[in-house]
């Protein structure tokens, strides 16, 4: 299986005008080329988009996708972390992710 972070080099690597490599929270991310702002970034087995209320809303109801609760303990507003158990969305998530913070 292709790890979180592989996935996000491989989609910076095929969309260079789109997303460009970084860091955020000492995690790999993928920055906007336009704004510098992160849609996604990378963890152990998951990843952690900036999504809509209504999107996240409707994933926390499947198994294993949680709000994303840095080392402070409380959850970030927007940020859901989802498992390599829906590996297979996460590129469609990402994409999701990107237009929600190109608007916001």
């Amino acid at each position: 299986m292709t790890s979180p972070s592989e996935v996000l080099a491989s989609i910076a690597e095929q969309q260079p005008d789109v997303y460009k490599l970084g860091k955020t929270f000492g995690n790999p991310c993928l920055k906007l080329v336009s704004t510098n702002k992160v849609p996604v970034m990378a963890r152990e087995a998951s990843i952690v988009l900036k999504l809509p209320q209504e999107t996240i809303n409707m994933l926390l109801k499947e198994e294993g996708n949680r709000m994303y609760i840095p080392m402070t303990g409380k959850p970030m507003k927007e940020w859901l972390e989802v498992p390599d158990t829906y590996a297979h969305r996460w590129e469609a998530l990402i994409g999701e992710a990107t237009a929600f913070i190109q608007t916001s």
